[in-house]
C-alpha cells in the first residue's frame, strides 16, 4: 500500500481504507485507486458477503460488503473474513460490535502505543455459535429494535423542527404585541442601559489557579452556560471589572459565521467568572426595560435582521 508505483499502474482500481469501514456502513465515495494487477484479483478483490474488520484505529470495527461497487479491493489495514455456512455474516458483524462495546478486544490486541488486531489474534477470537437459524433470528431481532430507534430519532427530529417553528411564532407574536403596546415608538439600546456597553478583556490561558473566564461557546440557547470556562492568566483583582453578575446580558461580538454574530445569553446566577473580549456586556436598566423581556425578544426575526445588517464580516 505504500509503494508510489502502485498508484500509477495500468490496472488502477478503487480500494477501501480503514476509515472507509464504519459500523455497519462502508464509504464508497471518492475512494483512492491503486494498481491491482490481474494476479492480485483473487487475493484482494471483494465479493458480496465479505466481512471487513479494522485491524487498527477502532479495533474490530466491521461492516459487510454488499457489492456497493461493481469492482473494489481493500488494503492491508483491513481484514477480510469469508464465513462458512455455519456462521451468518450479520451475526458476526453484531458480535464484533458487541465485543468492541464491552472492550472484549483488549485481550486480543497488541501494540505498545496504538492497539491493533493482528490476523493471528482475530483467528482465535471466540464465537458463541448457535444454529444458523437462531443466528438469523437474533440478527432480525437486533435490526427490528434498531429500526424502532431510527424511527424514534426521526420523530424527535420532526418534533425539534416543529418546536423551532413554534418558538419563532411565539417570538413574532410577542414582538407584535410589544410594538402595539409601545404605540410603534422605537427606543435605542443605548437609552435603556444602567451602565455603558462594555467589551470583555482578552486573556491568555493561565495555570489552574488563574481567575476563570468564559469561552465564546458559553452562549447557548439564550443563556450563559457557566461551565464553558478556562483558567485565565490574571488575578481576581485584575478581573474584577469583568466579573459577571445576575441579569447581565452577554452578546457575541465576533464569529466566523454571520448568523452567530450578535447572539445573546442571559446570566441567570452571579458567579466568580469574567467575560472575554469576544463578548459585549449589556446591563439594562430594570426601571426602563425588564432584562428577561429584552433577552426574550433578542432572537426575534426583526432584531436578528438589524444585527446581521449591521454586522461587519470578512
Amino acid at each position: 500500500m505504500l509503494s508510489a508505483r502502485r498508484e500509477t499502474g495500468a490496472h488502477a482500481r478503487p480500494y477501501l481504507r480503514n476509515r472507509d469501514v464504519q459500523w455497519g456502513h462502508i464509504n464508497v465515495a471518492n475512494l483512492p485507486v491503486m494498481d491491482f494487477r490481474p494476479g492480485d484479483e483473487a487475493r484482494f478483490r471483494l465479493a458480496s458477503g465479505d466481512v471487513l474488520v479494522c485491524e487498527g484505529g477502532e479495533v474490530g470495527r466491521a461492516a459487510i460488503w454488499k457489492d456497493q461497487l461493481a469492482e473494489c479491493y481493500y488494503q492491508k489495514a483491513l481484514h477480510r473474513i469469508r464465513t462458512s455456512e455455519a456462521l451468518s455474516t450479520g451475526y458476526l458483524r453484531y458480535l464484533l460490535e458487541h465485543y468492541a462495546s464491552t472492550r472484549a478486544f483488549a485481550q486480543f490486541t497488541s501494540g505498545s502505543t496504538i492497539a491493533h488486531l493482528p490476523q493471528e489474534d482475530l483467528r482465535n477470537l471466540p464465537v458463541n455459535l448457535p444454529p444458523r437459524g437462531e443466528q438469523e433470528r437474533i440478527v432480525a431481532a437486533i435490526e427490528e429494535q434498531f429500526s424502532r430507534i431510527d424511527a424514534g430519532v426521526d420523530a424527535l427530529e420532526r418534533a425539534r423542527q416543529n418546536l423551532k417553528r413554534l418558538y419563532a411564532a411565539i417570538l413574532e407574536n410577542a414582538w407584535n404585541d410589544a410594538i402595539c403596546a409601545a404605540d410603534g415608538v422605537i427606543t435605542r439600546i443605548d437609552d435603556l442601559l444602567k451602565r455603558p456597553l462594555s467589551n470583555g478583556r482578552s486573556v491568555p490561558d493561565g495555570s489552574a489557579d488563574g481567575f476563570p473566564v468564559l469561552r465564546l461557546t458559553c452562549v447557548r440557547d439564550g443563556i450563559i452556560d457557566q461551565t464553558k470556562i478556562k483558567a485565565g492568566a490574571w488575578t481576581a483583582t485584575e478581573a474584577s471589572a469583568y466579573v459577571i453578575r445576575e441579569g447581565d446580558f452577554l452578546v457575541v461580538r465576533g464569529n466566523g459565521s454571520k448568523h452567530l454574530v450578535g447572539r445573546g445569553g442571559l446570566v441567570l446566577v452571579a458567579a466568580p467568572v469574567a467575560f472575554p473580549d469576544t463578548l459585549i456586556r449589556i446591563r439594562f436598566d430594570d426601571k426602563l426595560i425588564l432584562t428577561r423581556f429584552a433577552a426574550l425578544l433578542w432572537d426575534s426575526a426583526p432584531v436578528r435582521a438589524q444585527i446581521e445588517s449591521a454586522a461587519r464580516t470578512t
